[in-house]
């Protein structure tokens, strides 16, 4: 299961660069496309797939432990309570919905993942119970092996499973459902969600006899922590100054090809001088023989031979006010990414055209500030 995981998490990386080339050129398409509108009907048709793709990559990226999270204290009580209209159309009319916990529960989990585990648990077990039953959602407090844990027990009186098919159960893209009904990567996400935050989870199923799964979170104290997995989630907000005339110098590093061209093709348009490379090799080769000053690294982590921050460092003794961005198809904390400073601008893939400008805007200024600084300590 490790070995998937860890193939699941540089797949979907890959096809993090692919849906980053996808969705950039359908945004400077839609500029190119004003007035068409049954063209721009076509290319809506182009973003919701590769929305839906996305979406496909965060199941991945869940099951391969590399989803970006966010912790905070959470009672699970409060969270199946608060869940129950939700649940209650999910399931249907056929289906009996209850609720049962005295809280609260609290445990340290990313709010929206936890949402997702129950969404999905009970998804998996609606379509156990094709001519209606009763799903049982309950919370509490267990204690194992010295450890005590909050429990979120999602229970079925559904099909049931044999022996055989509980053993592959979490695997990804196993399914019993008929084609067409499912993607078999519910229960393997909920299975990534539960291990990221520390727990684990069990199965309990038979024949005829309905299927009961039980999640186990660590139970918080009054400290909080952070997981050592967090990935700070960095998307930036809506841009308010699309309009500023941008000018500079920005060196990208990207081994992806197409990538790499998307990206140039976005700056340029922008108004800003772009030095672009494959490797950390090809962009010293590059700034040694450029007679002007480069403002911003724009670099992914994982390079061929040396990473992104190896080659940051060699460039900030060439360009000391230089600023430096990092981009990648893993998250933050994924592998590879130790060295990456705590604080530096990061853009997960695939990200959009306005997403990138706003970073380098911020960067932009940020630089120009730098120096202002440094002339202000000389002045005086």
């Amino acid at each position: 299961m490790e070995v998937v995981g860890r193939l699941a998490s540089g797949v979907a990386h890959d096809f993090n660069n692919i849906l980053t080339v996808v969705a950039g050129y359908g945004e400077l398409l839609r500029a190119k496309l004003e007035g068409h509108p049954r063209a721009l009907r076509d290319l809506d048709e182009i973003h919701r797939a590769a929305d839906s793709a996305r979406q496909l990559i965060r199941q991945l990226l869940a099951f391969g432990r590399n989803q970006a999270m966010q912790p905070v204290l959470l009672d699970l009580a409060a969270t199946a309570k608060s869940a129950r209209g939700m649940l209650s159309r999910l399931i249907g009319e056929e289906v009996e919905l209850s609720v049962v916990g005295d809280g609260p529960v609290m445990v340290l989990a990313d709010a929206g993942q936890i949402d997702q585990v129950l969404l999905n648990l009970a998804v998996n077990a609606r379509d156990a119970m094709p001519a209606g039953g009763k799903l049982t959602v309950e919370t509490g407090v267990a204690r194992e092996a010295q450890r005590v844990f909050g429990v979120l027990t999602v229970a079925d009186t559904g099909l049931g499973m044999d022996e055989a098919t509980v053993a592959h159960i979490f695997e990804p893209f196993f399914t019993t459902k008929a084609p067409g009904r499912g993607t078999g990567l519910g229960l393997s996400t909920v299975y990534g969600i539960v291990k990221q935050s520390g727990g684990h989870i069990t199965v309990e199923s038979k024949p005829g006899r309905g299927s009961t799964f039980r999640v186990y979170l660590p139970l918080a104290t009054g400290k909080v922590v952070r997981f050592k997995t967090k990935a700070e989630d960095h998307k930036p907000a809506a841009v308010a100054t699309r309009d500023i005339t941008t000018s500079g110098t920005v060196l990208v590093v990207e081994d992806d090809d197409a990538v790499r061209s998307l990206l140039r093709s976005v700056l340029t348009s922008s108004g800003l001088i772009v030095l672009d490379a494959a490797s950390p090799a090809e962009a010293l080769e590059t700034v040694v023989t450029y007679r002007g000053t480069v403002d911003v690294l724009l670099s992914d982590v994982v390079l061929p031979r040396h990473s992104g921050p190896e080659l940051a460092s060699n460039l900030i003794v060439r360009y000391p006010h230089l600023q430096v961005i990092y981009m990648s198809g893993y998250v933050r904390d994924g592998a590879g990414h130790r060295h990456v400073p705590p604080d530096a601008p990061f853009l997960h893939k695939p990200f959009s055209g306005d997403e990138l400008m706003d970073v380098i805007r911020k960067a932009l200024r940020a630089r120009a500030a730098s120096v202002m600084s440094v002339l202000g300590n000389h002045t005086s």
